[in-house]
Parts: C-alpha cells; structure tokens; sequence
C-alpha cells in the first residue's frame, strides 16, 4: 500500500511538474497529411469554389516544394 501511494505522489509530481516551463508558447503548424492528401484536399478546395484557380496553383506548388 505503501508503495503504491508513493508511486501515485511520484507521478502527480512529474504531471504537476511538466506544466511548467515559462510563459512562452510555441504553436507549430504540422500537417498530419501526406503530400496526395494535401493535394486532394486542395483540389476539392477549387472543384467547390473555395480557392481561385490561381490560389490553386501557388498552393500546390507550395505542397509540392515541402515535400522534398
């Protein structure tokens, strides 16, 4: 009992403990799809109107350019 109590107090430590860190937050953008996801979703984009042709063409080269 004993043990476990202990285990327990040493991990709400470490939990407590891993939300300090200063006051400076960072937000990175990663993108979670692959390059033919992107693209996909790029094209459906223009198919329904929501991007211009010419958006369209800038994007996909920007996808293309990350994926190397």
């Amino acid at each position: 009992m004993n043990r476990i109590l202990l285990s327990a107090s040493a991990m709400l430590l470490a939990l407590t403990l891993s939300g300090c860190g200063g006051d400076e937050t960072v937000v990175k953008n990663v993108s979670q799809q692959s390059t033919g996801q992107q693209l996909l979703s790029l094209k459906e984009a223009l198919d329904k109107g929501i991007i211009t042709q010419d958006q369209y063409e800038q994007q996909k080269k920007v996808i293309l350019k990350n994926s190397q």
